[in-house]
């Protein structure tokens, strides 16, 4: 696991070595281990002798290492037998051992034991196209230099972040944005368009960033920076084809085999190992699999608050497999005064960020890989739109004249029931797809979005932009059941750009690796080819993987409901918590921004503190826009705590 960031430039300026250093130390959280750099600008590439200056493409490459495989000789970057091929590579890839003995059949001779090498011949042997044989989650650049050109990739399911910036000529890349903006030539605007998306997720959707000069890697493509053009190539999609029919139990046969592979391969380190233990299902049942394959496991727990912690859950389970377990409980005040930094390290604001930063540092405190459960939900079905999705699946074989009846008998009745009837019945009368991207799948109320905006915001702005780039996840979609294609969405939007990013850059704050085995890429295509049967039964979701959990875990524990490991926001967001809000978003500070309506937002305060509405979302999302603000764009001192912090105890 590393960090890690480069530039190419065909124009043949030389590669200004203290930037490309600086962007290696903004990042070396990620790699405490050791840092490495290749260039291929020294004077030996002069092959002419007559020293002048060197006209090819000129390449600098870096990385920092957190090692955890071959950690006495694994240093990047690392290059082959002659030197004309280089990789910086963050992420691990599970089934390096059976491709370096593929790779050795074909002759290839390696100099050290870790998965990076691998990366190096698979290209010598397969091109672009090593990324196919690839299973784990990976970005790496590699530099071809006999043909010039630079190889950026990044795993199928987006698991591992990369980011680049391209002027003209001129590419850099890095696995955090920061890196990126340790280069003065690289802007620092906002991304007035990604900002109303953010204000639609709460987090801003790939490929774009809040930065205007800054654009991320999709999951599951290539970059290839050649003669000075790049160009995008998808290598990886998710395939909802039909399987030929088969039993209920060669379909439970199938997910426990592959959950068990995806787990077992996940356990090889040469560094403490544990896993996240929550007490849902998902990271309930990855800590059953690793109790299979390995001794004595290390599993944590948190929470904040009791009512908002499944930690009773997670003993049970816990006690069950013998696992050698800690909980651990933070508060409001560890949250607040912890907000600036975890801001720092995600490069943006997002609300995944608090239980991701907490649970990290948690993890860290005795182990350096730790082991997830996330995207069960996603991939098996798990949210409240899901559930809708399966309520319009029965709902949509009455005729829409029933739908319009029903909304004429709501419109001319005039109580609250009859208004969320309407509604209904309007989401009921549109396309699946405009309902969902219109409604069921943002964070936030249309209605608040635009008013919560400027004037000049709303007028220049495409307030449509992420309804737009919902249906065109929904179009990429290749499922015929339309539950399936919810369930795509889910994994090109939500997984990908807040619960990933998150867990990414939460644990890397703690030098963490985490990995994730239901995104095995062989557990997601299976979990495509099952039939929504096997995912949803009536309004029950993951019934496949609860009735895994019913053999193996706890009954109290496989027979709850779905509970979100959320964070008490609302509880937080008291009176005592006022000031240091209100220092924040300002309404001097807010006019002076220029995005959203200072009115609108001081009402917005003013409603929540006074108890007529719960704004705790809303003041959250604006709140730590503002922190990220002034950290990137201000560049004020990172992590001072505010003058109010007081008014949080």
């Amino acid at each position: 696991m590393c960090g890690i960031c480069g530039v190419v430039d065909f124009d043949g300026q030389p590669v200004d070595r203290l930037a490309l250093k600086r962007m290696a130390d903004v990042i070396e959280h990620r790699g405490p281990d050791g840092e490495g750099f290749y260039f291929n600008d020294s004077s030996q590439d002069d092959k002419t002798g007559s020293g002048s200056l060197f006209q090819g493409a000129r390449v600098g490459l870096a990385a920092r290492r957190l090692a955890i495989i071959d950690v006495a000789a694994g240093h990047q970057p690392i290059g082959n037998e002659d030197e004309t091929i280089w990789v910086a590579y963050n992420g691990e890839i599970y089934n390096f051992n059976d491709l370096r003995r593929e790779l050795e059949s074909l002759g290839h001779v390696f100099r050290t034991h870790c998965d990076t090498e691998v990366i190096v011949h698979a290209y010598e042997a397969w091109g672009d196209d090593c990324v196919t044989h690839f299973n784990g989650m990976f970005a790496f650049a590699l530099w071809d230099d006999r043909r010039k050109r630079l190889l950026l990739a990044r795993d199928r399911m987006g698991v591992k972040p990369l980011a680049y910036v391209q002027q003209g000529r001129r590419l850099l890349f890095a696995s955090e944005i920061k890196s990126l903006l340790e280069d003065p030539s690289v802007a620092r605007d906002v991304n007035r368009e990604s900002l109303v998306s953010y204000l639609s997720f709460f987090a801003v959707p790939e490929p774009h960033s809040l930065f205007t000069a800054v654009q991320r890697l999709p999951a599951g493509h290539l970059l290839i920076f050649e003669n000075g053009a790049a160009r995008l190539k998808k290598y990886w999609d998710i395939d909802f084809r039909d399987d030929p029919p088969r039993s209920e139990r060669a379909w439970f046969e199938e997910t426990e085999a592959l959950l068990e592979d995806a787990v077992r391969i996940r356990l090889i380190s040469e560094v403490p190992l544990g896993a996240f233990l929550s007490g849902g299902i998902d990271s309930s049942l990855v800590v059953a699999m690793m109790a299979r394959a390995k001794g004595e496991i290390k599993t944590c727990s948190i929470e904040f608050q009791p009512g908002y912690s499944e930690a009773r859950y997670a003993r049970m389970v816990a006690d069950q497999f013998q696992t050698d377990h800690e909980e651990h409980r933070f508060t409001r005040d560890d949250a607040w005064r912890a907000l600036p930094r975890m801001i720092w390290h995600h490069d943006e604001p997002s609300q995944s960020l608090i239980q991701s930063y907490f649970v990290s540092k948690a993890a860290r405190e005795r182990v350096t890989v730790a082991l997830s459960g996330l995207g069960g939900d996603e991939l098996f079905t798990g949210y409240p739109s899901h559930v809708a999705a399966q309520r319009f699946h029965y709902l949509d074989k009455l005729p829409r004249a029933f739908w319009r009846a029903a909304r004429f008998v709501a419109a001319n009745t005039k109580n609250r029931r009859s208004a969320r009837l309407k509604q209904f019945c309007d989401s009921a009368l549109m396309s699946p797809a405009d309902r969902f991207a219109g409604r069921y799948l943002h964070t936030t109320e249309a209605r608040d979005r635009s008013l919560v905006l400027s004037p000049e915001m709303r007028a220049t702005a495409n307030l449509d932009a992420a309804t737009d780039y919902l249906l065109e996840r929904f179009a990429a979609a290749t499922a015929r059941d339309f539950r399936n294609r919810v369930l795509y969405v889910d994994q090109k939007t939500y997984l990908v750009n807040e619960l990933l990013r998150a867990i990414d850059s939460m644990s890397m704050a703690h030098s963490l690796e985490v990995r994730t085995p239901f995104l095995d890429y062989r557990v997601v295509d299976m979990a495509a080819r099952m039939p929504m049967r096997m995912k949803m039964r009536g309004f029950t979701t993951k019934y496949a993987i609860r009735k895994l959990a019913e053999r193996l875990l706890p009954r109290e524990v496989s027979r709850r409901p779905k509970s979100g490991f959320n964070v008490p926001i609302s509880n937080w967001m008291t009176p005592a918590s006022e000031s240091f809000v209100r220092d924040h978003l300002a309404a001097e500070t807010i006019r002076r921004r220029g995005y959203f309506d200072a009115a609108q937002v001081t009402a917005m305060l003013d409603e929540h503190f006074a108890g007529r509405a719960n704004r705790s979302q809303w003041i959250l999302m604006l709140l730590t826009f503002e922190i990220w603000h002034r950290l990137f764009i201000d560049q004020r001192a990172a992590f001072a705590p505010p003058a109010t912090a007081a008014a949080l105890v």
